[in-house]
């Protein structure tokens, strides 16, 4: 029985890992990558920092600088979406460290009991330019994230979600375990949720 559990983990895996590429692929010429320069750093700060004030989320004045940032991120990777050289996207993922909360668990003040194999995902951005095309740069940002997880060995994912992305997850087939109560995070109303994709019915992926 185990081996058979583990074999179907490994196949559920392996669809997940194929999904992720084929919408990094259908993204092109948008190309990604991680942020290796306190110069790309300073762009995807910008880059969050206009989003978050296009869209209401806070007001310009919390920003002096004009960019966002917080303390998670010296120890976040940043996925940076790239288009003839001009950052149009951007996503984060922060690690579990012994003592110290994952940004979801610190937002809405909740605890996921095992932080094995789970990252924090966050501050997803994009361009307004890019946010047509049914979801293309955004979807494709999610892949590029996983594989990023996948990486460095995480299989499950920490997120603040609003309720109608919760049900698109869910009709995607995602398991969702929703570990707190609904709330406002960046000016709308949002739920912490794991994530688990092993446990998912998921779709063969398109060739």
């Amino acid at each position: 029985m185990l081996t058979a559990s583990l074999l179907k983990t490994d196949s559920e895996l392996t669809i997940l890992d194929l999904l992720a590429s084929a919408v990094v692929k259908r993204a092109l010429p948008v190309r990604f990558r991680l942020a290796n320069s306190i110069t790309d750093l300073h762009q995807v700060f910008r880059l969050r920092y206009q989003v978050v004030v296009e869209k209401g989320w806070a007001k310009p004045e919390k920003f002096p600088d004009g960019m966002e940032w917080d303390a998670y991120d010296d120890r976040a990777a940043h996925i940076l979406a790239v288009d003839n050289g001009e950052l149009v996207g951007t996503s984060r993922l922060v690690f579990p460290q012994p003592g110290s909360r994952l940004p979801t668990e610190e937002a809405f003040d909740v605890i996921c009991e095992s932080k094995r194999g789970v990252a924090d995902i966050g501050r997803i951005c994009v361009a307004p330019g890019y946010r047509g095309e049914n979801l293309r740069l955004f979807s494709a940002l999610l892949g590029q994230t996983w594989i990023e997880m996948r990486n460095r060995g995480c299989t499950r994912a920490l997120a603040a979600i609003k309720p109608s992305v919760a049900r698109v997850y869910m009709r995607w087939g995602l398991k969702l375990k929703v570990l707190g109560t609904v709330c406002n995070h960046w000016g709308e109303e949002r739920y912490p949720v794991l994530i688990s994709p092993v446990e998912s019915k998921l779709p063969a992926p398109q060739r």
